[in-house]
């Protein structure tokens, strides 16, 4: 779900973003220094929606494993690994 979000507010602000790296190349800021500005800004954006939800996936497999005799701690940190990862290889 955070990363259809991140698609979508990426590709909505595509002309805005050009207008204000444009802005910042006429001041001055070499290509370099702008993919740094927009790599912040991804991660930004994503990290906060990953961290919510590994925050709430933590509490969630906490309340789960109240409940159910097993212990799901190999489940939760495969599950939580997963997650990770197929967000990490999406925006890159």
């Amino acid at each position: 779900m955070a990363d259809s979000i991140l698609y979508f507010k990426l590709y909505n602000d595509l002309e805005q973003d050009s207008k204000q790296y444009e802005a910042l190349s006429k001041l001055g800021l070499t290509l370099k220094e702008m993919k740094q500005i927009a790599a912040k800004q991804v991660a930004i954006l994503f990290f906060i929606p990953f961290s919510v939800a590994a925050v709430h996936a933590g509490f969630a497999f906490k309340m789960l494993q109240n409940r159910c005799p097993a212990p799901l701690s190999r489940q939760a940190c495969l599950s939580l690994s997963f997650f990770s990862l197929f967000n990490l290889a999406t925006i890159s």
